[in-house]
């Protein structure tokens, strides 16, 4: 019996190539579509989870406000770890991580870079699975001299050599023994470092300070914890010892301890809900979002449900061709379960095929995805159970989905009508059909709208007025490496045509991050005048290179040996403070160790500048003059960027000695705080592009099938003197309509999902009308490109040729 549907079912196949490759393509691309953006929600998914006892491993996370200044984030103070593991016995281990940075190593007379360092403790190894490939991970990290290097750099380092035991020199001349060779962190990881050193608590403010927010804090906690409650505990615990230290230097008892508590909070987050849900300025990575895994599932489904559609489309729509073969089966004593077999076999060969082909187009465009997607999957089909359990899931579901109503459909023919040809075909006995068109170029238009308002939100960040210039600046990022020779450096820059000025600072609008409280009017002010703002540690060039206005006062001047304590805030810091029309010579209050306040003079108020992404209002913040400096920042000529990079790598060469050069632009920088959005909006766009092929497919079969059934009535029109154009808007009529009520879906859809998508920016474009009808313009022109040419065809027949056909 099965041999007998299966030689059938490849028999009709054959017999009607064009609507087997329609259902075929279509089939493919959207299967594919869907792979890979399972293979993408799965990688998504699984970061994080290679560590052992992984349910068990928390981060600390932090949201402190002081007055009406909020900090929200992962760092925390140092002494965090100790006193939780001392006070608390839920906590099995616990261990501190801060990036040190990237680093130029020696070693006999190789020099290479090591682009992530951290900073940690033996404990690490306690809270986290790091396999070792060479070394114990109880000894690696056993004084301040030792290293542990991952895989690859232990292989660019040392060749063939053991580099057990090995000596590396860091650029500070500083010598780093190699106790340990680890694997490669996995790219679904949040933790990204290539080498680890150990942290060396000192003896100074920062190391022994809760007010002082610097450091990652990890711990393992014991399985059955009710974390909820830990983490308010271990927030009371955290106002206990801050309290002390804010009494200490204000020489009086602290605020209200009760509105202490409410203002700070420290909770355990989920090791494996980083990625997907956290997402502040201070993350360890670029973190994902989960509102992209849902959004990215449910629009794969549709695009395979577009696939689906055109399938039950065409097969209904040609039922005509089908019936006298189920009346016929149907009086030689076939049952409706048989013939339901039979039309279920061909949905189902056809899900196989489908796949097969997906699987081809997958392998052959997955890199293209990788690099859409910013990801590195690669995929093992057959030997991953999950995925194979997929891969038979979506047969099984395509087969079943797109098979189910046309065998139902068909088998339900009742024999005699259909031996007297008194079945109703076509768009006009199709009333599921329109329905089905309709779902289809509803989800077409809502991703092409969808497309277009989120490259509408990218140029409108590219084109907002930031406060500050980005274009035509250089940033050299290894500054440390000229040690005491940044000056004459800068100088010599200076002399060449076309450098227009340089600046030393660590921190960049792109964003930064480094925050202290501000205390005013006197030192004596209580907690409640104490604003948590961001601070900028800059040299007297940085307003200048970067062209930020100074409304009030002036820039710092390194011959004014005071602006050392010197301090120029933005508007919105001196609003937030309510200092006054004229702020300058007034003093704020900041820490300069547990018992002493320092008075920092006013001299300048800054315009309010974007220095943190759109995603948030412009804070507070304060500008410092300051030594240490990772970058060197360089504005060049407009027309010079050649010229400048060529002076400037040779005058790199020179001071250094020949070190890599290594630079980077500034736009480069800013446009990587979006990544995530711009590669959202480009996976939207071939998924719109993708979705509408799949779409315009099935309509294309059935304008085929419609010219086809009306070439009678196409001739009689002709007969009586109607036009080609007369003729094709009739067939396009019918359609039409139906992309007409799809659109009327799909604009309030549109504005209603991405103004959601809109809210999580600050700052933002507006959904104009214009944007919705231009979608619905596209769609409707592709729609209608799509039909007219069957139509055309059709009209153009010679008029005896379509009377003969009867």
């Amino acid at each position: 019996m099965w041999k007998n549907y299966l030689k059938i079912t490849v028999r009709h196949l054959l017999k009607h190539k064009f609507y087997t490759f329609i259902n075929v393509f279509g089939l493919s691309v959207g299967l594919s579509v869907c792979l890979m953006i399972f293979f993408y929600v799965q990688d998504e998914l699984s970061y994080d989870r290679h560590h052992e006892n992984v349910d068990q491993i928390y981060r600390v996370y932090g949201d402190l406000t002081f007055n009406e200044s909020r900090f929200e984030g992962p760092i925390t103070p140092y002494p965090v770890v100790q006193s939780y593991l001392d006070n608390f016995n839920e906590f099995e281990a616990g261990v501190r991580l801060k990036h040190y940075g990237e680093e130029l190593i020696q070693y006999n007379n190789k020099t290479l870079k090591i682009d992530e360092i951290m900073r940690t403790e033996p404990s690490i190894f306690d809270v986290f699975t790091i396999p070792f490939i060479k070394g114990d991970p109880k000894t690696a990290l056993q004084d301040e001299t030792s290293i542990v290097l991952d895989e690859d750099h232990a292989t660019k380092i040392f060749g063939d050599e053991d580099p057990i035991g090995k000596t590396i020199l860091f650029e500070n001349k500083k010598a780093y023994t190699v106790r340990g060779v680890m694997k490669n962190l996995p790219s679904n990881s949040h933790l990204e470092f290539k080498a680890m050193v150990l942290m060396v608590a000192k003896d100074n403010f920062n190391y022994r300070s809760w007010l002082s927010n610097n450091y990652y804090s990890y711990f393992k906690v014991k399985e059955g914890v009710d974390i909820e409650e830990l983490g308010d505990r271990i927030s009371m615990h955290s106002v206990e010892k801050m309290l002390p230290e804010i009494e200490q230097f204000l020489g009086k008892a602290a605020a209200d301890p009760v509105l202490m508590r409410q203002s700070v909070h420290y909770s355990l987050q989920k090791l494996v809900d980083i990625h997907l849900y956290s997402h502040s300025d201070s993350e360890m990575s670029n973190n994902g979002n989960i509102s992209y895994v849902y959004i990215f599932s449910a629009i794969a489904f549709f695009i395979l449900l577009i696939a689906c559609i055109n399938y039950i489309n065409l097969a209904t729509a040609r039922s005509a061709d089908r019936a006298k073969e189920v009346g016929i089966r149907k009086v030689l004593g076939a049952a409706r379960k048989q013939v339901i077999k039979q039309f279920l076999s061909e949905s189902f060969l056809l899900a196989v095929i489908a796949m097969i082909f997906a699987l081809l187009i997958v392998e052959n465009t997955l890199p293209y995805f990788n690099t859409l997607a910013g990801k590195e999957l690669d995929p093992s089909y057959f030997g991953n159970l999950p995925v194979f359990i997929v891969l038979i899931g979506f047969i099984l579901f395509v087969g079943v989905l797109a098979g189910s109503y046309p065998a139902l459909f068909l088998s339900s023919f009742v024999p005699s009508k259909v031996l007297k040809g008194s079945l109703r075909t076509g768009m006009k006995g199709g009333s599921l059909r329109s329905i089905l068109v309709i779902g289809q170029f509803a989800i077409s238009t809502f991703l092409i709208a969808a497309t277009l308002i989120i490259f509408k939100q990218l140029n409108y960040i590219q084109n907002k007025e930031l406060g500050y210039d980005r274009e035509h600046i250089i940033i050299l990022g290894d500054a440390h490496m000229l040690k005491d020779q940044k000056k004459s450096f800068r100088n010599e820059l200076a002399k060449h045509s076309s450098i227009k000025s340089s600046s030393s600072s660590s921190y960049l609008p792109v964003p930064s991050w480094n925050n202290n409280t501000m205390y005013w009017p006197t030192p004596n002010a209580d907690l409640n005048t104490g604003l948590l703002m961001d601070v900028f540690n800059i040299d007297e060039d940085y307003v200048d290179v970067l062209n930020i206005e100074i409304i009030k006062g002036r820039n710092f001047d390194r011959k004014i040996l005071t602006d050392s304590t010197a301090i120029i805030l933005n508007e919105s810091a001196v609003e937030e403070m309510n200092l006054g029309e004229n702020p300058l010579g007034k003093f704020v209050y900041t820490y300069k160790s547990p018992t002493e306040l320092q008075p920092l003079k006013i001299i300048g108020v800054a315009k309010n500048f974007h220095y943190r992404s759109l995603h948030h209002q412009i804070g507070e913040l304060g500008l410092r003059m300051g030594n240490y400096s990772q970058d060197i920042i360089i504005k060049t000529q407009a027309n010079q960027l050649d010229q400048a990079l060529e002076h400037i790598e040779k005058q790199w060469s020179a001071t250094t000695g020949g070190l890599p050069f290594k630079y980077h632009f500034f736009d480069e920088k800013f446009n990587n705080m979006y990544k995530t959005e711009q590669q959202t909006g480009q996976l939207f766009a071939v998924l719109a592009g993708l979705s509408i092929l799949i779409a315009c497919l099935g309509l294309f079969g059935l304008a085929a099938f419609t010219a086809e059934q009306k070439t009678k009535e196409i001739g009689v029109r002709k007969v009586l003197g109607a036009s080609v154009m007369q003729i094709v808007m009739m067939i396009s009529k019918e359609f039409g309509k139906l992309v007409l009520i799809a659109f009327v879906i799909a604009a309030p859809l549109s504005w209603f999902v991405m103004n959601e998508w809109l809210t999580t920016f600050e700052f933002r474009t507006e959904i104009n009308v214009s944007v919705l009808l231009f979608a619905g313009f596209i769609s409707a022109l592709i729609a209608w490109l799509t039909m007219s040419y069957h139509a055309i065809k059709a009209a153009r027949t010679n008029p005896a040729f379509s009377l003969k056909y009867e």
